[in-house]
């Protein structure tokens, strides 16, 4: 019993040793930062090829060799594109850069094309490496931007370079250099013309209406201004009590009769004749 209990811890123990070192690794290679462990690199390394390219059986195993040109390999396997630091000293092994027993071991390292295997006894392993990034070249000069109302150089990275111009009164910047500015076609309607009353009124009830032409500014003092002109019925009048609208214009009423005795004399006119009833 105590013999199977000690299998399964045995067992449990490996497995997440096992996990610890997979986390491990990952954390490693996105971070391009290996501290101390020769065989954690090799891990990396195996897990981008898909097949062993650093022997990891007990009897012959291998680790990466100590050298440039293989760290920087390792380095772009893991999406840097420079060395900032490596080592031999593995911390975890007792502080060696080399297995204790070299003579069934090898050193793996890159030739500039591919990877190949020498004895480990004729080099030092690659316990510990940093990754990381050039700095990008900027290019001086190689565009032009607004900056308020002037015109300025910018490098390839996009940073703030030289005075190329200053747009003058007249001028605005704009998609990357001064242009002139055209006048606005109208800043106020009087610009457009008189807006007034044309042809011949005419009577709508007991008002009078005439044709009205308006000239008009849409937006003005802008780059988009125009002048408009819409004519249409306005009334201009309303006649007053004791008015009427007739030929387009107030009249007075005219009264023809105010009583009967306006009209006439009323009586008897003709001869007298018989009607038999």
């Amino acid at each position: 019993m105590n013999v199977k209990v000690s299998l399964k811890a045995i067992f449990l123990f490996c497995a997440l040793l096992g996990a610890f070192i997979a986390i491990s690794q990952n954390v490693s290679a996105a971070t391009g930062d290996w501290k101390g462990n020769p065989f954690e690199i090799r891990g990396f390394v195996n897990s981008q090829y898909g097949y062993e390219v650093v022997p990891t059986s007990y009897n012959g195993s291998g680790a990466l060799a100590f050298d440039q040109a293989t760290a920087l390999k390792i380095c772009q396997l893991a999406g840097f594109d420079k060395v900032v630091n490596k080592n031999c000293t593995a911390t975890f092994y007792e502080g060696r850069c080399n297995y204790s027993s070299c003579g069934d071991n090898v050193l793996v390292r890159w030739n500039g094309s591919s990877w190949s295997r020498s004895n480990a006894c004729s080099g030092q392993w690659l316990a510990t490496l940093k990754c990381g990034n050039s700095a990008p070249t900027c290019t001086p000069n190689a565009s032009k931007q607004c900056v308020g109302n002037s015109v300025y150089y910018f490098d390839s990275c996009n940073h703030q370079g030289s005075l190329f111009q200053t747009c003058s009164a007249n001028q605005i910047c704009q998609n990357d250099q001064c242009i002139n500015q055209t006048p606005p076609a109208c800043s106020s309607d009087s610009q457009c013309g008189t807006s007034r009353f044309v042809g011949n009124p005419v009577c709508q009830g007991n008002d009078v209406y005439q044709n009205y032409t308006a000239h008009t500014c849409q937006n003005p003092g802008t780059s988009y201004a125009q002048c408009t002109q819409n004519t249409y019925l306005k009334i201009k009048t309303t006649c007053a009590s004791g008015n009427m609208c007739s030929n387009g214009q107030c009249v007075p009423i005219q009264t023809v009769c105010s009583h009967n005795s306006d009209c006439g004399q009323d009586g008897f006119t003709g001869g007298p004749f018989c009607q038999l009833g």
